[in-house]
């Protein structure tokens, strides 16, 4: 197996995994703040589906200067400023358009990730922070899926236990 179809399958996987428990998530429980501070499942929900927009943007070549987003966090940073706007889902919006979009999403970015040349692969890209490379992106993309995974899983935990 290449590293390509391998991050492909991570990436893939990790997505699975975290679109389950987002699905699994009470409705009452999925916009909710913990009460102990942080954030809803929706906002880990949105935040990682924004992310992987930036990050796992193999097709777009990047972001686009037009494009807006309102979950990267890191809102008090100029980079984030420069992009901050209304995306194509909000926090507002239903569970299920919510769960629809970061579906889209992520399948996106792994059919992108399985589509793309050994160029493409090696390119860097434009992103609010400067220029990265694909594969280092999408490397972190996956093990940031994972960590909102865990979050979110926290949150849906502790919101069950009050």
């Amino acid at each position: 197996m290449d590293a390509q179809t391998f991050a492909a399958n991570q990436l893939e996987n990790h997505a699975k995994s975290f679109l389950k428990a987002l699905t699994q998530t009470p409705e009452e429980h999925f916009f909710t703040d913990p009460p102990a501070g942080g954030h809803s499942v929706a906002w880990h929900a949105l935040h990682t589906a924004d992310w992987n927009r930036v990050l796992v943007s193999i097709k777009l070549e990047g972001v686009k200067t037009t494009e807006r987003f309102a979950y990267l966090g890191w809102e008090d940073k100029p980079w984030q400023l420069a992009v901050f706007g209304i995306g194509p889902v909000s926090i507002t919006d239903s569970k299920a358009k919510i769960l629809e979009f970061v579906t889209h999403e992520f399948e996106r970015g792994v059919q992108d990730l399985r589509d793309a040349s050994p160029s493409q692969l090696e390119q860097k890209v434009p992103t609010p922070t400067g220029e990265r490379e694909v594969m280092g992106m999408v490397v972190g993309q996956i093990r940031h899926m994972a960590y909102h995974w865990g979050q979110a899983t926290l949150v849906a935990l502790q919101l069950a236990r009050t």
